[in-house]
């Protein structure tokens, strides 16, 4: 779902539903372990006010972004600070759906079904 408001968001033009969706996306990326691109993510992000000033911004992803990203190497944080301020939010965007892409295919590729237990009262 996360993926497909990303595309919507670019092709309808929605900025405001654009950037929380890449928010929740760079945490999602955060949780993940991938921390770099979320660092890079949320410096895109927070390059606009309406981000950057926002207290529903921090709450949903700021904060839990920002202590992921301290694990870094400092060099590593700066780089994707940079990175992530020269960014293009459409282009931005359309990367992560791609990405979110990958991983329901590698999901989805690699997943089996548990053995299904039988009911209650049935052998």
């Amino acid at each position: 779902m996360l993926r497909d408001a990303l595309r919507l968001a670019v092709e309808v033009k929605a900025f405001v539903p654009k950037l929380i969706a890449l928010a929740l996306a760079a945490r999602l990326l955060a949780e993940q372990g991938q921390v770099e691109e979320a660092a890079e993510l949320w410096a895109l992000l927070s390059s606009y006010p309406f981000v950057a000033q926002s207290h529903w911004f921090a709450d949903a992803a700021g904060r839990q972004i920002s202590a992921a990203a301290e694990t870094l190497l400092p060099d590593v944080a700066a780089a994707a600070q940079l990175l992530g301020r020269t960014r293009d939010l459409d282009s931005a965007a359309v990367e992560v759906a791609d990405e979110l892409d990958r991983q329901i295919a590698t999901a989805a590729a690699t997943w089996t079904p548990s053995p299904r237990r039988p009911l209650r009262g049935q052998a």
